[in-house]
């Protein structure tokens, strides 16, 4: 191979592994999965209920949810939240 063509291959391969990083990155950054925390957090906070997200502890979910508060959630007009709708969530 000659000196010229191997400084080429490594800069194609370069290219495309900085175009699969950037791809990725801009699906699946540092914080994809708070669009489910937030909301959780939010419930906890405003139903005293823990279903919505039982994968980590509470604390930071609850911190986050606060940041929500105020945003007019009320348990009591939702029907996924009522008293006996247990078992739509495996209770």
């Amino acid at each position: 191979m000659k000196p010229g063509t191997s400084w080429g291959a490594a800069a194609v391969l370069a290219a495309a592994h900085l175009a699969l990083v950037l791809d990725g990155a801009s699906r699946h950054s540092a914080v994809f999965d708070e669009i489910v925390y937030a909301p959780a957090g939010y419930s906890y906070l405003a139903t005293g209920d823990h279903r919505l997200n039982q994968e980590h502890p509470p604390f930071l979910k609850l911190l986050l949810g606060a940041s929500w508060a105020g945003a007019g959630f009320d348990a009591a007009r939702t029907p996924g939240w009522r008293e006996g709708s247990g078992e739509r969530w495996g209770r």
